[in-house]
């Protein structure tokens, strides 16, 4: 490898390593500093600089890569072709979402060109699942589908909610909001 392709190679690891620390720092606490992400990261500040030159560029940087990662997730949730697993993957893979990254998301809510776009990219997995299993009469289809997408999230952030206030376990909430889901948006 010459010394131009390894320094490139060293820099985009860097870059990786500030981007993974990010993301586990901050969808814990949305408010840590970049100082904070550094030392997390074992890096320098310089460095984390140098690739994110301010707390804005990596807050967007972090915030596309759960996209990203919650993209793949939700994809994965809705792959089986018994629409009512795939219902209940997609509720379970909501609310660990929602429980990991929810806060994070709150903070960036309408300030992040990357998070408004996914909540309203009709090509994401969800939707496109809905789409498909509606059009293949699997699953309701006297609602649009924005309709049931905003259910999901309803009964979602629902979950969270009642998980958060201690009122249910997470496995009881991802139980209760499957068994919710199914019946809402399978006909009985």
């Amino acid at each position: 490898m010459t010394p131009g392709k390894q320094r490139r190679s060293d820099a985009e690891r860097s870059r990786r390593v500030v981007i993974e620390t990010g993301v586990e720092l901050l969808a814990g606490d949305p408010e840590a500093g970049m100082q904070e992400v550094a030392d997390a990261s074992g890096l320098g500040r310089t460095t984390v600089y140098r690739h994110f030159p301010s707390r804005e560029i990596l807050l967007e940087a972090v915030i596309e890569e759960i996209l990203d990662r919650s993209r793949r997730e939700l994809e994965a949730a809705v792959a089986d072709d018994d629409p009512e697993a795939a219902i209940r993957g997609l509720g379970a893979t909501s609310i660990g979402l929602a429980l990991r990254f929810g806060r994070l998301f709150a903070s960036r809510d309408e300030t992040s060109a990357a998070y408004e776009a996914f909540k309203h990219d009709d090509s994401s997995p969800a939707r496109r699942f809905l789409a498909t299993a509606r059009g293949r009469g699997r699953i309701r289809d006297d609602m649009p589908v924005g309709w049931m997408r905003s259910v999901i999230q309803a009964v979602t952030f629902t979950a969270v909610d009642e998980i958060g206030a201690g009122t249910l376990a997470e496995d009881a909430a991802v139980r209760l909001a499957g068994d919710t889901l199914v019946s809402i948006l399978i006909r009985g």
